[in-house]
């Protein structure tokens, strides 16, 4: 209703990788991995995939 974008961690890193704010995603992706955040390494593969990177 208020014409927000939700984005989720994973979205808003491929932004800044779009964008060229973010050099390397995969060692963003491996440090939140790292860190606790559990994140299914298909998604991992289909973000990587859709960047060009896979």
């Amino acid at each position: 209703q208020l014409g927000l974008k939700v984005r989720g961690t994973l979205g808003l890193l491929a932004e800044g990788f779009r964008r060229t704010l973010i050099k390397d995603i995969k060692s963003e992706l491996d440090n939140l991995v790292s860190k606790g955040t559990w994140i299914a390494p298909e998604l991992v593969d289909q973000i990587l995939r859709s960047l060009g990177l896979k």
